[in-house]
């Protein structure tokens, strides 16, 4: 049972019952009338400082009340979040810098240095990490990784790029089919309290899921992580992105994290293998009423943060828990849910994610 923290009125009630209390036993011949009205007076000396003392009591007790919350990652003001997860061992994560491959085209022969800076038309910056030669067929294929980290770095596959210190002999730089992705500004705080507490549930123990958990996302903006563990392998299953919008790992951010990982397994792990998620789009038919785009919105929303909280690589979504966003919709009295008709069984490595919604009136 919490600790109930008096008014200050209630603070000034209890000094002015001790202070008449006090008065009395000292001077037991004094009238209690009278000293009731000296203490309570509200034009009093003593009346003034009772309630002075109240307020410096009842700031005391709210400090008191702060510092109790501070002792637990779950109600812990967002300062001494951090401090929380240097305990456990859950670090916040920086913001990250966005990686992946570019095609350069023109010249066989003409060489690409390691470290040419790229830049595109609104001002951003990558840099090369090795370098290479245009071969025979005219295209060069080269891994890059932003300046600066943020999201900023992020660009769609077929890009155009250009070179800081032009090259003679090259005819077009565009980044590859996947894109540059991967950049991501700084964790969010209540991300890492979630972490902590996940950690907490789940202990990591030398090498068990949990730890792989830990060892992505402490490093890479990974929405979602699920080791799978056989008689001396492990593969790691990962989407990147945020709970809410979760995305398919790029190639180069797979290598990444494996090479990350590779340092961290522990020692005698035969085979460690780091794979792509699957998202897997389910759609939903749902009869609604009333049937109208207040509420249409209410229910595509309610789906969303279900989603974002439930969803799990290989896990399983129930459908009573679907029907229950759809009734906690601003405005919904009463609806159907006509698909999905079961739970949502996902293999290993798919991630539920909600699709497309047909609507219908009741």
């Amino acid at each position: 049972m919490p600790y109930p923290i008096p008014t200050p009125e209630e603070l000034i009630r209890r000094q002015e019952a001790r202070m008449e209390a006090a008065i009395l036993a000292a001077r037991p011949d004094a009238s209690p009338v009278a000293v009731a009205r000296a203490v309570r007076s509200p034009r009093g000396i003593v009346a003034a400082l009772l309630r002075v003392q109240a307020m410096e009591l009842y700031e005391l007790h709210l400090h008191l009340a702060w510092w109790g919350r501070q002792y637990l990652p779950d109600t812990a003001a967002d300062e001494l979040i951090e401090r929380h997860g240097d305990i456990w061992g859950v670090y916040r994560r920086p913001a990250t810098r966005a990686v992946g491959a570019i095609e350069i085209q023109g010249t066989p022969g003409v060489a690409i240095a390691a470290g040419a800076e790229l830049q595109s038309v609104l001002g951003r910056s990558w840099t090369t990490t090795a370098g290479g030669i245009i071969p025979a067929e005219g295209t060069l294929v080269l891994d890059v990784v932003a300046a600066e980290p943020g999201p900023d770095g992020n660009l769609a596959g077929g890009t155009a790029l250009s070179l800081v210190v032009g090259i003679a002999g090259l005819t077009a730089i565009v980044t590859g089919q996947e894109g540059l992705a991967g950049g991501a500004d700084r964790e969010s705080l209540d991300d890492l309290r979630g972490r902590i507490l996940d950690l907490i549930r789940a202990p990591a123990y030398g090498g068990n899921a949990a730890d792989y958990q830990s060892w992505v996302r402490n490093s890479f903006a990974a929405s979602h992580v699920r080791a799978i563990g056989t008689t001396g392998s492990v593969t790691v299953v990962v989407a990147m992105g945020t709970r809410a919008a979760p995305r398919v790992p790029t190639t180069t951010e797979i290598a990444a994290i494996a090479e990350h990982l590779a340092e961290l397994a522990p020692l005698g792990m035969a085979d460690l293998f780091v794979v792509p998620a699957t998202l897997r789009e389910v759609h939903h038919h749902v009869a609604i009423d009333p049937d109208d785009l207040r509420v249409r919105e209410g229910i595509a929303a309610a789906l969303a943060i279900t989603y974002a909280r439930d969803a799990a690589i290989g896990g399983t979504v129930r459908r009573s828990r679907l029907s229950e966003a759809i009734s906690s919709a601003d405005g919904e009295y009463a609806h159907q849910l006509l698909a999905p008709m079961a739970d949502i069984v996902c293999a290993p490595t798919e991630l539920p994610v909600p699709g497309d919604i047909t609507w219908g009136a009741l």
